[in-house]
């Protein structure tokens, strides 16, 4: 078999390119530049196989609703392979979408119906897109919609409070969420105050709320205030019989937290984390991930305790979680906190045996890495012999500056450092960034000038 023809119709960097090949030709060679869309043109093929495959239980399936995969300022695109076989032709095709494209307009879906939307369509419309934002872990699109829809539920006659206030709720999930923990709290209390006026809501449901409640306070270092939201929780909850309350859980492990400090509450700790621990092990299989922290914390309210012993047995199973996890940062971070504290008892051959198992080759958590474009700048050489150590920051730095619109000082100050580096990725990223600042000559010039990818961009 051989691939006769194929159509990239508005996929990732192509706008409509279509190749017919050779039927003579043994070999096929692209030759190009870095980010001229080599890459990108063997994936189109090998995805509308994969496709072709997935079908047979051969391959996993093929995600089209990437947005990555789009043409950018575009909603879909279109992926075509003709194939020439022994005895007849083949012909696959598979459309692309946007997953942005959930998140049209009111006017854009009224436009489509060819009518104007109905209160309860609006409702529907902002519940679903908020919900969808929220789910793909867009805060501030969800908190704009369900804003929205908090507006159109005061106008709808008659009210219905219990719409309303779970709404409330959504949008104080948001704010914590994106780490707006002051609006947060505030707008918990808002639902709560509604949640009192109406019977369908019991304690049971309030309890979430107040455990929220607690865990921005702990975030906000206000260790009282989170300490006691988190024993309103637990007086809620206490009185529901179920051996799996992930809740209650939750909130017996902020109350060690914050008892550990806590002078006045110090001697709780051990009692909070034991109760904490217990739920979770009915949960949690003994060796799971999600048991690394609360083996930690169950050390520390033993170190603090004074029974030494307890708390190196509970050390020891949580680095070995952290080892198996192959996480090392959390390992690091685990070590640095047990290191911290045989130092402050002048336990030397504890400190030189935890302090040995810190990897030096890992960052840590708790110390500020330092800053790549600065490093890059001065001393690029080493830099670039070493790059394959700074990549997940430079990719943290795109990250970041995406979840957080108008830092774009620190955005730019990485563009150089992509420059050096032959990663397809890199120069997606910043035609991205150059297409959401409306700089489209910027993006093509990016594409297609190889004197242009320097450093004095």
């Amino acid at each position: 078999m051989r691939i006769k023809h194929l159509k990239l119709y508005r996929f990732r960097g192509f706008e409509d390119l279509q190749i017919t090949f050779s039927a003579d030709a043994k070999t096929i060679v692209f030759i190009g530049e870095n980010g001229s869309g080599k890459t990108s043109l063997i994936d189109g093929i090998s995805m509308i196989l994969r496709e072709a495959l997935y079908k047979h239980h051969q391959y996993d399936a093929v995600d089209w609703g990437n947005p990555l995969n789009v043409n950018n300022n575009h909603r879909r695109g279109k992926i075509e392979l003709g194939i020439h076989g022994a005895k007849r032709e083949y012909s696959f095709s598979q459309r692309l979408s946007a997953n942005h494209q959930k998140f049209v307009s009111e006017e854009r879906l009224a436009r489509d119906l060819g009518r104007d939307l109905t209160d309860e369509e609006k409702i529907a419309h902002y519940r679903t897109q908020a919900s969808e934002a929220f789910d793909a872990d867009n805060f501030e699109l969800a908190l704009k919609k369900y804003e929205i829809l908090a507006e159109l539920l005061e106008k709808q006659k008659p009210k219905n409070e219990e719409k309303i206030a779970k709404n409330i709720f959504n949008i104080a999930m948001s704010y914590q969420s994106s780490k707006n923990y002051d609006n947060a709290i505030n707008t918990y209390f808002a639902y709560i105050e509604i949640t009192k006026k109406l019977e369908v809501f019991d304690k049971y449901f309030n309890s979430q709320a107040f455990y929220n409640i607690g865990f921005c306070y702990l975030m906000l270092n206000d260790y009282l205030k989170a300490f006691e939201y988190c024993e309103k929780v637990v007086k809620m909850r206490k009185f529901f019989i179920d051996d799996r309350d992930i809740v209650l859980a939750s909130s017996y492990h902020l109350l060690a937290l914050c008892s550990l400090n806590l002078a006045e509450h110090k001697n709780k700790a051990l009692d909070y984390a034991q109760k904490s621990i217990n739920i979770y092990q009915n949960i949690y299989e003994e060796d799971e991930e999600e048991m690394c922290m609360m083996y930690h914390l169950l050390g520390s309210c033993y170190f603090i305790d004074n029974n030494y012993q307890k708390a190196d047995e509970y050390y020891e199973k949580a680095i070995k979680i952290a080892e198996k996890e192959e996480n090392f940062m959390v390992l690091n971070y685990l070590l640095e906190e047990i290191l911290n504290r045989y130092q402050t008892i002048n336990n030397k051959e504890k400190s030189n045996y935890f302090a040995k198992k810190i990897r030096k080759d890992v960052p840590s958590i708790t110390e500020e890495r330092p800053y790549v474009p600065e490093l890059y700048l001065t001393n690029k050489p080493e830099m670039l012999k070493h790059f394959t150590e700074y990549i997940e920051t430079w990719v943290s730095l795109v990250v970041h500056y995406s979840a957080r619109h108008g830092e774009v000082e620190l955005f730019k100050n990485a563009l150089p450092i992509a420059f050096d580096v032959p990663m397809t990725t890199n120069f997606d990223m910043i035609s991205d960034w150059f297409t959401e600042h409306e700089n489209d000559e910027n993006r093509k010039r990016l594409r297609v000038d190889p004197d242009y990818r320097s450093t004095e961009l």
